[in-house]
C-alpha cells in the first residue's frame, strides 16, 4: 500500500476527478490501481474564494516496488506503514473479581468496551442516567426547571463530552493506532465514515447520543453491566474482609477531618478546605512525577461504596471520573490518593455570525469561482465545506497563553452547571453545524501558582467555584452575557482599562443559547489581572480576523471546565499510589478531549489486560 499526500482539488470535485489525479501523481494507467481510499482531507483556503481539497490518499498498486522505484524523487510518495491497533491480554494472573469502571464517559466506555470484548465482564457505575433521561433532564433545564444535581450536562451516560460540537481531532501522538481505532469504533456504531479521514472530524451532540446508547448495548451483551443513578461514595484500601468494610470515622465526622467535601452527595455549598488544614499536606508524595514508578505500594484497593450503603469488592478500580466530579476528588483526597494541582484556563464564551466566520475563513461567497471558472452564488452554497471553524492564539503581556478553545461552528452557547449556587458555560453543535451562530471559548491560562499553592491540589476547584458563583450571580442564576463593548466601557468606568479598543465592523445580531439568559456586567466575574489578559488576546486575534474584537460580539460567562485543575497521579504501569486503581481520562488529568480520553481509556485496559487475564 502506497501512501500520497498533497493531492488538491477543487472544492467541488467529483470522485472520478480525484482518481485522475491520482492516477496523474502517481504517473500510472487507471489499471495499475487496484484499490484506493482517502487518508486525510483537508480544505485549502489560501487561495480564498477559490477553495480546494487537499488530500492524502492510500493506494493498492501493481507492482508497488517498481513503481517506488520511479518516483523515488518525490517525497509526497511513500510506504503506508500505518499500525492497526490490536488490544492483547497477556497477563498471567486470573482477575477473580470484575473490574470496575467509574464514570461511563469517553474513558470509561472505551476502556469498559476493550475489557468486555476481551472477556473480563467489567462493571460501569454512572452517577447519572441513561442518555434519554439524561437529555430531558438537560432540556428541562435550559427551560428553566430546577437543575438536576446528578443528571446534567456534566454528569451521566456520555460524560460533558455528549453535549458539545463533538470534536474528535487531537494532539496526541497515535504511534500505536489508537486514535485511528477510536474513530473506526465510533463508525461502528453510528458515525459517519467521513470522520476516519476528515481533518477536524466532529460528530455533533445529537450523533453523540446515539453512539454511546450503541456502545453501552454492546457492552452488556459481552457480559459488562452498566449501573445508573449508581455513585462513588467511599473506597476501602485495606485487606479488609467484605463484612468488616465500615465508612471510615472521618466521613462520619466533619470535626475529625482535615478536608471536606467542595460539596456534599446533596449538592450543598461547603467550603473547600478548613482553615486549620491548609498546612496539612502530608499524604503528598514527594516524589516528582517522572519518577513514580518507584512508588512502593503498601495498599491496594479492596471495595468501592454506592450511594453511601452498597459495597463492592474489587481488584481493578478505573477512576473515569469527568473534570466536574469534585465530591469524588475530594473524597480521594481524604482517602490519600496521591495528586497536585495543575494549570488550566479560564475565560468567555464569544458569539459571532458564522456567516462573518464563513466569510473571513472561506472568502466573500458570491466572489467564489468554481473549476469551470462560473462565478458562484449564494444559492450555490452547499457545495461549501460546512460551516467553518477558526483556531487562534495570543500572548497577553504578562506572558499569559490566551487562545480559543472548544470553537462551535453553528452552534449554541450553554448553561453547563451542576452544582447549587454556581453557573458554568459550555459550547455545544449538532452534526450539521447549521445554527446562525459561532461561538468558541477565549480562555487565558491559569497556573497553581495564581489561584493558591501548588501544594494544595483541591485549590483549583476552590478557584473555579468562586468563579462560578460570580458567575451565578451576575444574572441571578440565568447565564450572564455581555456585548463587547459594553464589557469595556465598564472596566473603562473602573479604571481598570484607559479606552475601549473593540472595532465597528459587525451589525448587530442575536444571541445564541441553550437555557435561560440576561444581559448583565460580567466584568467582575474573572480577577482584574485575567481581564486585562482577556482583552489583550481578544485584540492580537482581532488583527487576524478583523472584526473578531467587534463592539456587537457577545460574550458569555463563564467558561470555567476547560479541564481538570487536579491530576490524580500514576506511575509507569497507570496506577495511583493505591495498588489497582487506575486514574484515567480527563477528570483525572491526563486527556483534554473526547479522542484523547477514549485513548487514555484503551491504554488503561492495556495496562490491565497486561497483568491479569479473565
Amino acid at each position: 500500500m502506497l501512501r500520497i499526500n498533497q493531492i488538491t482539488c477543487p472544492i467541488d470535485h467529483t470522485e472520478k476527478q480525484l482518481f485522475t489525479a491520482l492516477c496523474h501523481k502517481l504517473k500510472c494507467r487507471e489499471s495499475d490501481i487496484l484499490d484506493w481510499n482517502i487518508a486525510r482531507q483537508s480544505v485549502d483556503a489560501r487561495k480564498k474564494p477559490r477553495l480546494f481539497y487537499s488530500y492524502t490518499l492510500l493506494a493498492k498498486c501493481r507492482e508497488e516496488d517498481k513503481l517506488l522505484k520511479n518516483l523515488q524523487r518525490d517525497r509526497d510518495i511513500t510506504k503506508d506503514n500505518t499500525v492497526t491497533f490490536r488490544y492483547q491480554v497477556t497477563g498471567k494472573k486470573q482477575l477473580t473479581k470484575r473490574p470496575v469502571i467509574i464514570g461511563t464517559g469517553p474513558a470509561g466506555l472505551f476502556c469498559g468496551l476493550e475489557l468486555a470484548r476481551a472477556g473480563f465482564r467489567p462493571l460501569l457505575l454512572e452517577r447519572g442516567k441513561d442518555v434519554e433521561q439524561r437529555s430531558a433532564d438537560v432540556e428541562a433545564f435550559w427551560n428553566g426547571e430546577a437543575l438536576c444535581l446528578n443528571s446534567n450536562v456534566q454528569f451521566g451516560e456520555g460524560g460533558a463530552g455528549t453535549f458539545s460540537d463533538g470534536k474528535l481531532n487531537t494532539l496526541v501522538k497515535d504511534k500505536y493506532g489508537r486514535n485511528t481505532h477510536v474513530l473506526k469504533t465510533f463508525v461502528e456504531f453510528g458515525a459517519k465514515k467521513s470522520i476516519l479521514y476528515d481533518q477536524k472530524p466532529h460528530l455533533g451532540t445529537d450523533v453523540l447520543k446515539n453512539i454511546v446508547k450503541n456502545m453501552r448495548e454492546e457492552i452488556i451483551s459481552l457480559g459488562g453491566e452498566v449501573r445508573f443513578e449508581s455513585q462513588m461514595t467511599d473506597i476501602q484500601i485495606s485487606d479488609t474482609s467484605i463484612n468488616d468494610i465500615q465508612r471510615s470515622d472521618t466521613r462520619r465526622n466533619d470535626n475529625q477531618k482535615n478536608y471536606v467535601l467542595i460539596n456534599d452527595l446533596q449538592g450543598n455549598d461547603i467550603e473547600g478546605l478548613r482553615a486549620d488544614a491548609v498546612t496539612d499536606v502530608s499524604h503528598k508524595s514527594d516524589l516528582p512525577s517522572e519518577n513514580r514508578s518507584r512508588w512502593k505500594k503498601e495498599k491496594r484497593i479492596a471495595a468501592v461504596e454506592i450511594n453511601n450503603r452498597e459495597w463492592i469488592e474489587t481488584d481493578i478500580l478505573v477512576l473515569a471520573i469527568g473534570h466536574s466530579a469534585r465530591d469524588t476528588i475530594s473524597m480521594l483526597y481524604e482517602k490519600r490518593l496521591d495528586m497536585e494541582a495543575k494549570p488550566f484556563a479560564v475565560g468567555f464564551r464569544v458569539q459571532h455570525p458564522q456567516a462573518f466566520i464563513n466569510e473571513t475563513q472561506y472568502g466573500t461567497w458570491e466572489g467564489r469561482t468554481d473549476q469551470n471558472g462560473n462565478t458562484g452564488s449564494a444559492e450555490d452554497a452547499a457545495s461549501l465545506p460546512g460551516a467553518a471553524p477558526y483556531k487562534l492564539t495570543a500572548k497577553a503581556k504578562d506572558g499569559r497563553g490566551v487562545y480559543s478553545f472548544c470553537m462551535c461552528p453553528g452552534g449554541f452557547v450553554v448553561n453547563a452547571s451542576s452544582e447549587k449556587g454556581l453557573l458554568a458555560v459550555n459550547g455545544m453543535s449538532y452534526s450539521k453545524r447549521d445554527g446562525d451562530n459561532a461561538n468558541s471559548a477565549i480562555i487565558v491560562s491559569v497556573s497553581p501558582e495564581d489561584y493558591g499553592s501548588p501544594d494544595l491540589p483541591l485549590s483549583g476547584i476552590t478557584f473555579q467555584r468562586e468563579l462560578e458563583k460570580r458567575a451565578y450571580e451576575a444574572a441571578r442564576g440565568k447565564i450572564p452575557i455581555q456585548k463587547y463593548r459594553d464589557f469595556q466601557t465598564e472596566l473603562v468606568l473602573q479604571g481598570l482599562l484607559p479606552k475601549t479598543t473593540c472595532s465597528e465592523l459587525l451589525a448587530p445580531f442575536s444571541p445564541a443559547l441553550k437555557g435561560l439568559y440576561q444581559e448583565a456586567d460580567i466584568t467582575r466575574i474573572l480577577p482584574p489581572t485575567l481581564n486585562t489578559a482577556f482583552i489583550e488576546g481578544m485584540s492580537e486575534m482581532d488583527q487576524k480576523i478583523h472584526g473578531f474584537a467587534s463592539g456587537e460580539v457577545w460574550l458569555c460567562g463563564i467558561e470555567s471546565r476547560t479541564s481538570s485543575p487536579v491530576r490524580i497521579n500514576r506511575d509507569h504501569s497507570l496506577q495511583s499510589n493505591i495498588e489497582g486503581i487506575y486514574p484515567c481520562g480527563e477528570g483525572a488529568g491526563y486527556a483534554g478531549g473526547i479522542t484523547s480520553a477514549a485513548m487514555d481509556g484503551i491504554k488503561t485496559a492495556e495496562e490491565i489486560g497486561a497483568l491479569y487475564h479473565p
